[in-house]
């Protein structure tokens, strides 16, 4: 499992963002560790179609049409922000493997469970879907 420090030591202190998510390929798998490592995501966007862009400081960039993006930024902020709009300003205090592709990060006032697995996780007071994330508050461990 890959470490991000630089997330944990800065979560809490500064707004981070992704590079650009429509100048790369992002799978769910991404979007799930942009919630573990408290990131949200970004867009380069235009209201042009790419061939319009060609003779431009953007000729560069493959897909900024935002037309073509409207969907996928509503829906990947919408899975984003439902967990991380909880913990937001407040810094990581712990973040641990509990088993193989699935993770627990802690805040002051609770703690967010991603499971990256492509099955379901019961793990102790916890049980999460598939490929999904969900932040618990205090004593509650029952992610549906």
């Amino acid at each position: 499992d890959s470490v991000p420090f630089l997330q944990i030591a800065l979560s809490g202190y500064i707004e981070m963002y992704s590079p650009y998510v429509n100048c790369n390929l992002y799978s769910k798998a991404d979007l799930l560790k942009l919630i573990d490592y408290d990131i949200y995501p970004s867009f380069v966007l235009s209201g042009k179609d790419n061939y319009e862009l060609r003779n431009t400081a953007s000729a560069s960039f493959q897909s900024t049409n935002i037309n073509d993006w409207k969907e996928y930024i509503s829906d990947s902020y919408k899975i984003i922000d439902d967990v991380l709009k909880n913990t937001f300003g407040e810094p990581i205090q712990n973040r641990t493997v509990i088993s193989t592709g699935f993770v627990k990060i802690d805040y002051q006032n609770g703690s967010i469970y991603v499971n990256y697995n492509n099955y379901d996780v019961n793990s102790g007071d916890v049980s999460l879907k598939a490929e999904s994330a969900i932040f618990i508050s205090g004593g509650d461990k029952n992610a549906k």
